[in-house]
């Protein structure tokens, strides 16, 4: 979930569907002209959340790891 202004999007990746699927694990949002989204939050299927609550620039790559604990 990613929040822009008023707007907040929502994305969906599931990976291993089917039979020898190779999906990939590399999700891309686009937030149109916004210069940065102001949070971003990501709920794993564990139900754990991990949250970004500072700007996160237009371009920007983020790779996050589920927490173990």
């Amino acid at each position: 979930e990613i929040v822009t202004g008023s707007r907040t999007l929502r994305r969906v990746r599931q990976l291993g569907e089917g039979y020898a699927a190779q999906n990939s694990a590399t999700l891309t949002i686009g937030i149109g002209a916004a210069p940065a989204a102001d949070s971003l939050r990501v709920t794993w299927p564990s139900g754990k959340i991990t949250e970004i609550d500072t700007p996160v620039p237009a371009g920007t790559v983020l790779t996050l790891e589920e927490r173990a604990d």
